[in-house]
């Protein structure tokens, strides 16, 4: 069994948005208990009674007099027998949130505590780690993509972070209560705990399966102690490796791989599910891509926004030839701010209205060889697919070269003419000038001579792979192996790429680090190989028609021969 403790004190728009989640996401047989912390509020006390009137099982304790949140909460923990979640009055949960706690809890005894992912958790956070990222627009997407995603490695913690954290009773049993008399009013009270388990051969780890938005700066922070100050120094004066801990924690970044992934999932569930929810899309005239496009295209294009999101933390990006703007809403959910620019005022409009409501996210009319932008303004600028539609590319990398910051980079990708055009005798007509490789890298390297160059080709997924030789790792021959038509196996980059994507800067140590050598996409519902088997039934279906259709002409010719000739003539029947 487990019980849910909501420690309260005002703040009533956000314990109502808490509660209203708590109410449709939890069981009616896990028991809730409210403390109201004399919030003297008359309007968390009709939060409060429209909560219990729904939920009539729900337990209340009202304090007249101001505990704070520790003093709370131990209140909380004592009066129950149970394990407990801690749940803040200012998070939201969506579906199997209770669940994904318990499930994590039960894949070893010896997990003290359990927290979530969540939006605003320190060492927790998604999407950026160790950052305050913004409450979710659409919060039950995000744990959707979580719950999808999640490997439930459940990986250790230095730390559990309070704000939604699941704490087993025999370990409180063992280790006591919070410290309230030491922590006080709040903040290092749950560091203490979780220290005081891990020396005692306890586990504190993350669930990564589940995610509980948290708005942070609520509720008990109108009277709590701040993050540092005297409580933090109680703390590391008390556990002086704590600080160790978890800087070591903060630089190996275990969870990485999971946020990755989980980043992935998401970019699939917007395209794949949300678009239809969006306002109308652009047309789709073969030059543009929209998100309603599928199958090839849509992995070609999805993959790279994918894969970039993860070197914008903090930087302000110019997205230039945004297009339909997807792309620059996906680059805005890492990015400090993203500046996105297209030459059509249509697809400028239509971004505005269909994107335009994220805060770091700003849409302009642009054109790539004139960037309507100060000198030095920018820390990354993003050219997907722009390249190949311009004459002159000289403007277009020195207005690159002028907006970009002393230490900033490009991230472009261009067509490989050799295997986009000429080995099957394509012409694009909205192309304007292919590039050959050597032509690309010399055209970036005018301005940007140190380069990382990535191909890009599509099979059942979606592969991006480092050219460049001091990136060039055991992958090639022992995890990706391509089979020559004589047997032979060969590494990948021996397969001729249909698009390359570059890095490039003015400085080797200005090239951002983070992406690997190999990067693999795909939709969980492997929508290009559902389309190729759909295709396939039909053309085997068509070719079984087309055998029985000429039996059954041959078997017509052969009842034809046996009419008299006179007859036929006279019908005017075909021998």
């Amino acid at each position: 069994m487990t019980a849910i403790i909501i420690p309260v004190y005002k703040a009533a728009n956000v314990l109502r948005r808490c509660l209203d989640s708590v109410i449709q996401y939890t069981s009616d047989s896990v028991p809730v208990l409210l403390i109201n912390d004399a919030s003297d509020d008359p309007a968390v006390d009709q939060v409060i009674a429209s909560a219990l009137a729904l939920r009539p099982g729900w337990q209340l304790i009202e304090h007249t007099l101001n505990q704070g949140f520790v003093k709370t909460v131990n209140e909380g923990m004592a009066q129950l027998d149970t394990d407990v979640i801690l749940l803040n009055s200012d998070t939201v949960v969506s579906e199997g949130w209770i669940d994904g706690l318990q499930r994590c809890a039960r894949s070893d005894a010896q997990i003290a505590t359990v927290t979530p992912f969540s939006n605003n958790a320190e060492i927790c956070s998604y999407p950026l780690f160790c950052q305050v990222n913004p409450m979710p627009e659409k919060v039950s997407v995000v744990a959707a993509a979580v719950r999808r995603t999640g490997s439930r490695q459940y990986p250790d913690l230095p730390t559990g972070v309070g704000f939604c954290m699941f704490i087993r009773r025999r370990a409180l049993d063992e280790l006591g209560l919070f410290d309230a008399e030491t922590y006080g009013a709040g903040y290092g009270e749950e560091n203490d705990f979780c220290m005081r388990a891990s020396m005692a051969g306890w586990r504190n780890v993350l669930c990564d399966d589940t995610f509980v938005a948290h708005q942070g700066g609520q509720s008990f922070a109108q009277t709590e102690h701040q993050p540092g100050g005297e409580n933090l120094k109680k703390l590391i004066q008390r556990y002086p490796d704590y600080e160790q801990r978890v800087a070591e924690f903060i630089q190996t970044d275990p969870i990485r791989p999971i946020r990755e992934a989980i980043d992935l999932e998401i970019a699939s569930s917007l395209s794949l599910q949300e678009a239809s929810d969006m306002n109308q899309s652009l047309p789709f005239t073969g030059e543009r891509f929209t998100p309603e496009c599928v199958r090839e295209i849509w992995y070609e294009h999805m993959h790279r926004y994918a894969i970039v999101g993860r070197l914008l933390a903090g930087k302000t990006v110019l997205d230039i030839a945004c297009g339909e703007g997807y792309g620059s809403s996906l680059l805005a959910r890492s990015a400090k701010r993203v500046i996105a620019m297209d030459i059509s005022d249509e697809a400028v409009q239509h971004a505005t209205a269909r994107y335009g409501s994220q805060s770091r996210l700003q849409f302009r009319h642009g054109d790539a060889t004139a960037i309507d932008l100060p000198a030095d303004s920018v820390d990354v600028v993003v050219s997907f697919e722009t390249i190949e539609h311009l004459s002159d590319h000289a403007s277009m990398m020195c207005e690159f070269d002028r907006v970009l910051r002393p230490d900033g980079f490009v991230i472009i990708s261009s067509p490989d003419k050799a295997t986009y055009s000429d080995a099957v005798g394509y012409r694009n007509e909205f192309h304007v000038r292919e590039l050959y490789r050597e032509e690309f890298e010399s055209t970036v390297g005018v301005h940007f001579t140190h380069q990382r160059l990535y191909a890009q080709k599509l099979g059942f997924i979606s592969s991006l792979y480092a050219l460049d030789q001091s990136h060039q790792t055991d992958f090639n021959t022992a995890s990706w192996q391509v089979i020559d038509e004589d047997g032979s196996t060969a590494g990948p980059a021996e397969l001729d790429p249909l698009y390359f994507v570059m890095l490039a800067a003015r400085q080797a140590s200005h090239l951002p680090e983070g992406l690997s050598e190999l990067m693999l996409f795909q939709d969980r519902s492997e929508s290009v190989y559902a389309h190729y088997q759909h295709e396939i039934r039909i053309n085997m279906q068509s070719g079984a028609r087309l055998i029985e259709l000429e039996a059954s002409n041959e078997r017509l010719q052969q009842q034809l021969q046996r009419v008299p000739r006179w007859l036929r003539r006279l019908l005017k029947l075909s021998s």
